[in-house]
């Protein structure tokens, strides 16, 4: 198993972007369950720490996409640059998300939920 990137949460859950899919921890990494395998290129990977079945992905040429429901559905979020390579939630305002880019900058984004 090659680890891409991890991402944390405070209530508990940890994820996983592998190359391949994403696995998660629900025992502080003790052990871990796939939750999904793709041929999409995770490049970054955020759990909201307001919701864990929130998760955001930065897919490798593809943008960035989310999940309300813990990786059961995905959908693109618009106007993204193609390579979202980090993810940080602000500390102070959790609706949010900051994006890091390879080439294209960082953006502030402000999340819709």
């Amino acid at each position: 198993m090659r680890v891409a990137r991890m991402a944390g949460c405070s209530i508990g859950g940890l994820a996983l972007a592998l190359v391949g899919g994403i696995a998660r921890s629900t025992d502080g990494g003790t052990s871990w369950h796939s939750m999904r395998r793709t041929s999409m290129g995770f490049r970054s990977l955020l759990v909201d720490r307001r919701d864990p079945n929130r998760l955001y992905a930065g897919i490798e040429q593809s943008g960035l996409w989310t999940s309300g429901n813990g990786d059961t559905t995905w959908v693109k979020l618009s106007k993204f640059p193609a390579d979202p390579v980090m993810l940080v939630q602000s500390a102070d305002e959790p609706s949010v998300l900051y994006v890091g880019t390879t080439g294209e900058g960082a953006w502030k984004v402000a999340l819709p939920w």
